[in-house]
C-alpha cells in the first residue's frame, strides 16, 4: 500500500491514503531524524485521545490518552513516468503510550537479567 507507485495513483485519482511507511520509504535516518526532534522538544507533541462511547445509551463514558505525537508536510517527487509526479504528503509521527509502556517494561527485564548474569558471574 505504501510503494511510491500506489501513493501517487492515489493522489492522481483525487483519493487519500492512510499507511505506514517502511524502511524502503522511510530511511532509518530519516526516521530517526523524526523521533529526535520529538524526544529533543524541536516540535510540540499532541495528545491523541480515543472517546469511548456506550452504544446502549450513545453517551462518551470517557476520554483517554493513547498516543501522542506531531504532524508534518513532506514533499513527495517520483519519476515523471507514474502518474503524479509531485505532491504534498501529510506525515504523522506518533507514539503509542501502551506500546511505549511494553517496551519500557521489555528493557528492564533485560537489563535485570544482565544485571544478574554479571552478579553471576563475578561469585
Amino acid at each position: 500500500m505504501s510503494a511510491i507507485g500506489t501513493r501517487a495513483f492515489l493522489v492522481a485519482s483525487d483519493d487519500y491514503y492512510l499507511c505506514p511507511l517502511g524502511e524502503k520509504q522511510l530511511s532509518p535516518a530519516e526516521r530517526e531524524k523524526l523521533i529526535e526532534a520529538a524526544i529533543d522538544g524541536q516540535t510540540e507533541l499532541r495528545p491523541i485521545r480515543r472517546e469511548r462511547i456506550d452504544f446502549a445509551s450513545n453517551q462518551q463514558t470517557e476520554i483517554e490518552e493513547i498516543a501522542e505525537g506531531y504532524e508534518i508536510i513532506a514533499p513527495v517527487t517520483t519519476t515523471p513516468d507514474l502518474t503524479k509526479s509531485q505532491w504534498e504528503e501529510r506525515r504523522l509521527v506518533i507514539r503509542s503510550i501502551s506500546s511505549a509502556r511494553v517496551e519500557a517494561g521489555n528493557l528492564e527485564a533485560r537489563l535485570a537479567r544482565a544485571d544478574a548474569g554479571l552478579l553471576q558471574s563475578r561469585n
